[in-house]
């Protein structure tokens, strides 16, 4: 096929619907120019059409990648700060003596009021009679003559 006929051909398929590209093709043989070309228009078409969405996939596997690289990261930083803490940190201190760290320490004797269960707000607070102690009166002494007094 000579380049101006081609370009003719060309020319005259561009404005054709799909459908009537493909009803062409069955008309021209199978390894003709003509055919070929008129395939090639359907895959350009099609490659067109199907070019947002393969763009939008190509950005959404970028990001996935990039979430994974960050999350990888953040990772990986964790895990350097509790090894970090571990070889790091002091060691606990020694106790003075040895011998009292492994001996059992007495305890204390417990008071009745750490013992007892705990008391209600009524227990408390005591009766009014027992709040307050009656005043004892000053015992009456007979009076001692004093040694100057006759």
């Amino acid at each position: 096929m000579r380049d101006d006929v081609r370009r003719e051909f060309e020319k005259r398929i561009r404005d054709l619907r799909n459908e009537r590209i493909e009803a062409e093709m069955e008309e021209w043989a199978y390894d003709s120019e003509e055919r070929s070309i008129l395939r090639r228009e359907l895959e350009e078409r099609r490659r067109a059409k199907d070019a947002p969405k393969e763009r939008r996939h190509q950005e959404l596997t970028r990001l996935h990648w990039f979430a994974a690289v960050v999350s990888l990261i953040g990772a990986a930083a964790s895990w350097a700060a509790v090894w970090v803490q571990w070889h790091h940190s002091p060691p606990p201190a020694a106790p003075a003596n040895p011998l009292a760290a492994i001996s059992p320490v007495p305890t204390p004797q417990e008071s009745p009021a750490v013992t007892s269960p705990a008391s209600t707000p009524e227990e408390l607070v005591p009766p009014p009679e027992e709040s307050v102690p009656p005043p004892e009166e000053p015992a009456v002494t007979s009076p001692v003559p004093s040694p100057a007094e006759p």
